[in-house]
């Protein structure tokens, strides 16, 4: 009987162990479930809520990787590229300029709805200030021009999915599809008209085909992508050195995810041999710089929520009729 009695708690701390190493055990249907009968009826969960696929990628620090991935196909469109050119300071703070990026990017995920709409305000507001005329084509730029935008929504939306799918590999074709539908969203907070905004895998495929014509490796921009693979760790302050060096891991594993018809465009090697270590420590890195770039994890969202209703910190928002 003992012996029983020694073995059933044997499997049940394997069972345990087995739990915890998978990456969503604490967005289980009954991890949400119990959370959601702690909070009002009408609690304000944002624009996508727990029981979206974009909750699920960007509860992921992979996401990350993605992002690196999405700012070198982005320098790529010579408008885009003017105005990281002329206004941004992502070569003297590289880890601020994308720790602000990913924030925002969060937030509009995982905010109630309102607070979505004033970040997205907030960088509407900054855009304004964005415009001037390419020194490549000539031709004038703004950064609120939605044909732009468009080309850094779709870059950025993309590159997530991608990054999801190479490192993680755990999303079936129809989350897939559902991920770019219910991002569109997003894309018509920076205002982008949504008949513009690609919605499913093909229509994303046709945007990039249309596109590439268009499509230009400038000194800039090939310098661009250059010190975004490879981060000059110079530039990063000490006390953030802890995270940094993650910053070359994130470059060299977005560099990787590439599409080889960009690749020789952006000046950018073949993947080599060892490439595949690197792919299979991608994820556990990628937990540093989730804490690098400062922002909360799903996890600690839901458990936010919970202290809310709970009545242990102020009471979450709710939605508006």
């Amino acid at each position: 009987m003992e012996a029983r009695h020694a073995s059933d708690r044997a499997d049940q701390r394997e069972t345990a162990a087995s739990e915890s190493r998978k990456p969503f055990s604490r967005f289980t249907r009954d991890r949400l479930a119990e959370i959601d009968a702690q909070l009002d009826e009408h609690a304000d969960w944002g624009l996508f809520g727990p029981e979206s696929v974009t909750w699920k990628i960007h509860s992921h620090p992979i996401t990350i990787v993605g992002g690196f991935r999405a700012l070198m196909i982005q320098a790529l469109h010579p408008l885009a590229m003017a105005g990281v050119t002329m206004y941004s300071d992502f070569k003297t703070d590289p880890l601020g300029r994308f720790r602000r990026t990913a924030q925002y990017v969060h937030h509009v995920v995982f905010s109630d709805t309102d607070s979505a709409h004033q970040a997205a305000a907030r960088v509407r507001k900054v855009h304004d200030h964005v415009r001037g005329t390419d020194p490549v084509t000539g031709r004038e730029f703004s950064a609120n021009d939605p044909e732009t935008l468009l080309w850094v929504h779709c870059a950025q939306t993309y590159s997530f999915l991608v990054a999801r799918r190479e490192f993680v590999g755990d999303l079936t074709e129809e989350e897939e599809e559902r991920y770019l539908k219910e991002f569109v969203v997003a894309g018509e907070l920076m205002g982008i008209p949504t008949a513009m905004i690609p919605s499913s895998r093909l229509e994303y495929r046709e945007y990039f085909g249309s596109m590439l014509p268009h499509l230009c490796a400038s000194k800039e921009a090939v310098e661009t992508i250059a010190f975004v693979a490879k981060p000059d760790l110079r530039l990063v302050s000490v006390k953030d050195w802890p995270f940094a060096v993650n910053l070359k891991w994130a470059g060299h594993a977005a560099a990787t995810l590439m599409p080889r018809s960009l690749r020789q465009m952006s000046g950018l090697q073949k993947p080599g041999r060892g490439d595949w270590a690197l792919r299979r420590w991608t994820a556990v890195n990628a937990k540093a710089m989730d804490r690098a770039l400062g922002y909360d994890s799903i996890a600690n969202t839901f458990d936010q929520f919970a202290a809310k209703k709970m009545g242990t910190s102020p009471v979450p928002r709710t939605k508006r009729d």
